[in-house]
């Protein structure tokens, strides 16, 4: 068996998103030509390439769920909410009805917890995960670290508690292994964040324009971060934003909007599937 590819494979530099195909192709022709079998395996289901997570930083789920609550509802947009532990031990009535549109996220900001003792943290990162489980349908448990450099350093806050995965500041994605303490980050992925926060002058328009599509198509993984109140002083609304970020990821019609834990469950079904040939 012979494999002409036309070029030598040393002269190749691939950017970030050609070095998977790239590397599909040198494998998948080693491969056939040992007359091992081939297989490509999608990256994420039916006919998505990349997927989106809508996350909203919230500090009063009352709040929000008579803002924005409606307007999630009404575009059925799958979201992640991110919720400091203190907001879910004192407003857990509150989670059922956020899970009604996608997972609830425990925000752990280590500037809030500079003034508390390890046995203070760890107390409240177990209630909130045992709250969560008690008044959700959620099937796992994510935190997300927030104003830390190396989530590693706090490894021992996620030994001693229930946390299926947890994700750092760049909205990376580490899981946990099975039977074990450790965790691991979710591989072979390029992550790209959209935080739609505005601007001096309160504008959107120019940041939806350039960086969120240019986000959108560069990235495997893109978090795209939303504003949960509306900005005094200017045109913009909540329902504004939403309806023209949850558009502009909808006409692209290879982008999977997700939640987290659905992602996760994806990738491992993906990494665990064993192609038998006969």
């Amino acid at each position: 068996r012979i494999v002409w590819f036309g070029f030598q494979l040393s002269q190749i530099s691939a950017n970030a998103n050609e070095k998977i195909p790239l590397s599909e192709l040198v494998f998948n022709s080693i491969n056939w030509l040992a007359k091992k079998p081939e297989v490509w395996i999608n990256r994420f289901p039916d006919k998505y390439n990349s997927l989106s997570i809508f996350t909203f930083i919230v500090d009063d789920t009352k709040i929000f769920n008579k803002q924005i609550l409606p307007i999630l509802n009404a575009s059925q947009i799958t979201s992640v909410i991110l919720i400091k532990p203190t907001e879910i031990i004192s407003s857990y009535e509150n989670l059922r009805e956020l899970c009604a549109i996608g997972e609830v996220v425990i925000h752990y900001d280590n500037m809030d917890m500079l003034t508390k003792s390890r046995n203070e943290i760890e107390g409240m990162l177990i209630k909130s995960i045992h709250i969560l489980k008690e008044n959700t349908q959620q099937k796992s448990i994510g935190v997300f670290i927030n104003n830390v450099d190396d989530p590693s350093e706090y490894s021992f806050l996620f030994e001693e508690t229930s946390f299926d995965y947890f994700i750092d500041k760049n909205f990376r994605i580490y899981l946990k292994e099975f039977n074990s303490k450790s965790y691991r980050k979710l591989n072979n992925f390029e992550y790209g964040t959209i935080n739609l926060t505005p601007g001096l002058n309160n504008e959107f328009n120019k940041l939806i324009d350039t960086e969120f599509s240019l986000q959108l198509e560069s990235s495997d993984i893109t978090n795209i971060l939303l504003p949960s109140k509306n900005y005094p002083g200017s045109d913009f609304s909540a329902s504004d934003i939403i309806s023209d970020c949850s558009t502009r990821v909808s006409l692209n019609n290879n982008i999977w909007i997700t939640s987290y834990s659905k992602a996760i469950d994806w990738i491992i079904k993906r990494e665990n599937l064993n192609v038998e040939f006969e």
